[in-house]
């Protein structure tokens, strides 16, 4: 008869359990380390990347408008237009205050545009009391709307003289700006002006850059363009405006009443752009030399 055989098994002790567990311990901190590292590591080229993202967008927006800043038609600052008083219109293509220590610059650009398919001036109605000008389409003005007139030659500027929101194809002109006078010779004031451009002025506001709340009691701010919310994420805008003097291009940080048109040749800007989360900052600046000067 044979013997049973007798089979043991045998454990890990305990020793070699806790060098185990320790082992095992070490390999998750590792790993746990490195995945949190390459999570912070996306998260923060994910930030740059938005911030890069941001700066472009605002830094084209802002230029774009710049470049046709002081736009008359086909004036140009080399032929100052003569404006209405009662208008008040500014006499600069741009147009801002310097903000207190900490806080951002606003930046309001003037040009003139045609908003849509060119706005063609059939007729100066020189019968009425006043002269009236005849537009080949209607179009929408209110009490802030401002127009521009010109033959290539000389232009006014004036303000609309309608009392609330209105859509005509005829715009009569305050009593103070002689329109017929300018572009329609005395001795044939009968017959229709022609070669006439007529143009309608960015409203008071609508080309306002500012820096706000991106909503109302929110923490993130955004780049507003007219009150219209363009770019989340930018926390702070700066200008300072090329004036000439004596010569010499030197950067001011306001160009208010007293610039005069053409003064400003160049404009520096700096936009501030944070991450989503707040948590990176860049700044980027950008210079962008006015077209419509008259130097």
């Amino acid at each position: 008869m044979k013997a049973g055989r007798t089979n043991r098994q045998q454990g890990i002790s305990l020793s070699e359990m806790m060098i185990a567990i320790l082992l095992g311990s070490i390999i998750t901190i590792v790993v746990s380390d490195n995945f949190t590292q390459s999570s912070m590591n996306t998260r923060s080229e994910q930030g740059v990347r938005s911030i890069a993202e941001g700066a472009q967008l605002a830094k084209e927006l802002i230029a774009r408008d710049l470049r046709m800043a002081g736009y008359q038609g086909c004036v140009g600052f080399r032929e100052k237009p003569k404006a209405d008083d009662a208008a008040r219109l500014p006499k600069a293509a741009v147009f801002g205050v310097n903000a207190p220590a900490g806080q951002p610059d606003t930046l309001q650009i003037f040009n003139a545009a045609r908003l849509g398919a060119p706005i063609v001036v059939q007729d100066i109605n020189i019968a009425a009391n006043a002269p009236e000008i005849v537009l080949g389409r209607n179009i929408t003005v209110n009490e802030k709307t401002e127009f521009l007139i010109t033959d290539c030659k000389q232009s006014v500027i004036f303000r609309s003289q309608a009392t609330a929101t209105t859509t005509s194809n005829r715009v009569v002109p305050p009593g103070t700006v002689s329109i017929v006078d300018l572009f329609c010779s005395r001795e044939k004031r009968a017959d229709p002006c022609s070669n006439i451009e007529f143009y309608i002025l960015g409203q008071p506001g609508e080309s306002v850059y500012s820096i706000a709340p991106s909503f109302p009691g929110s923490a993130g701010t955004s780049l507003f363009r007219g009150g219209v919310r363009m770019v989340d994420n930018i926390t702070d805008l700066q200008v300072a405006y090329g004036l000439r003097s004596n010569g010499k291009l030197r950067y001011r940080d306001d160009c208010d009443a007293a610039c005069k048109f053409g003064d400003a040749e160049s404009l520096r800007f700096t936009i501030t752009v944070s991450s989503p989360d707040q948590k990176i900052q860049r700044s980027f600046t950008t210079t962008v030399k006015l077209r419509n000067t008259s130097v």
